[in-house]
């Protein structure tokens, strides 16, 4: 979180008890005036606060990731036993033939088709 917002979360209150009838706008326009008059040692604890949640989150996002790690690799190795067991476990199964394509089908449709137009008719008796 930035200065300015730990100073929001510090002055809102006091401002809205101080100053009850402003609107959401002018209690931020309210604060962004004050802040910007603000010299760097009325500054300093909330860039104290802002570092010191910085680090907590550093901190944090560290446990996870190695948190994070662990549940992948244990994961991992547990769809690695698994496809493992499926495979041993898995009777052989004959596959079957591949299915013709429609193009397939289709030119011998057409060869069928050329054939009897190509024969010859048969005679009748006279």
């Amino acid at each position: 979180m930035s200065p300015f917002f730990c100073y929001q979360a510090v002055r809102r209150p006091i401002l809205l008890k101080e100053r009850p009838t402003l609107s959401n706008t002018e209690v931020i326009k309210a604060m962004s005036e004050e802040w910007r008059q603000l010299s760097d040692t009325e500054k300093k604890p909330h860039l104290d606060e802002t570092e010191r949640q910085k680090k907590r989150y550093e901190e944090q996002m560290k446990v996870y990731k190695q948190q994070k790690a662990e549940q992948e690799a244990a994961a991992s190795k547990k769809a690695k036993e698994a496809a493992a067991d499926k495979k041993e476990k898995a009777p052989a199964t004959k596959k079957r033939p591949a299915s013709k394509s429609i193009e397939a089908v289709v030119s011998e449709v057409k060869a069928e088709n050329t054939l009897a137009q190509t024969a010859p008719a048969e005679s009748e008796p006279v």
